[in-house]
Formats: structure tokens, sequence, C-alpha cells
């Protein structure tokens, strides 16, 4: 019976994920450039299914947008566990600091608490 009422598939899926600081949203507060905190943006992914075999009596039309979906939460869920959001926010900070000294001016750069 599961062999009728299972589908089965072998799912790859390669993907991007990319964080950033909006840099319109930057203001200056006493001298400081204040930046706003680092997000992260929709995850790019490509899902091939392979080998897929349906059941008999169910088949799944919807695997592959669950396969995507599944393989964008992983996705993005990996990336915060890998700290994007902090190395995206510390490389605003260090481009927009070496922009300002380039320009001559002293003022500090950081990012919001």
């Amino acid at each position: 019976i599961r062999a009728t009422t299972t589908n089965v598939a072998l799912v790859t899926a390669n993907g991007a994920v990319e964080a950033g600081v909006d840099l319109r949203k930057a203001r200056v507060e006493g001298g400081v450039i204040v930046l706003p905190r680092a997000k992260i943006y929709p995850v790019r992914v490509d899902v091939s299914l392979h080998n897929a075999k349906r059941g008999l009596f169910w088949r799944d039309a919807s695997l592959p947008l669950r396969a995507t979906r599944e393989a964008e939460r992983r996705l993005h869920r990996a990336a915060e566990t890998a700290g994007i959001r902090l190395a995206a926010e510390r490389e605003a900070a260090a481009r927009v600091e070496r922009l300002v000294r380039d320009a001559g001016s002293t003022m500090a750069v950081r990012t919001e608490a």
C-alpha cells in the first residue's frame, strides 16, 4: 500500500544567500554615522528533482514547490547560524569608514543597537 500512496524523489538544491545594509537609512547622530542593521535578502535557490517516483494513487504536484521552500528555509537558517548579518554589518561599516576617511572626515561609524 505504501508504494501506491507515497511519492519519493531525490532533491538537489543550489542556492545563494546575501545580506546587506540599506545605506539610504543611515543617519548622523552627534557626529556619528549610524548604519541600520543588516537584513537577509530573499534566498535564491534552484531545486532539481531526480528519480521522482510517484505513488499509483497519489501524485503530489506540489513536491517541487515544497522542496524549494524547504531549501530556502534551510539555506536561510544556515546563513543566520554562520553569522551572515554580522559579517554584512562589519563589511558595510568598514566600507563607509573608508569613504569617510578618504573624504577627509573624522566621523565615527557604528551600527544601530
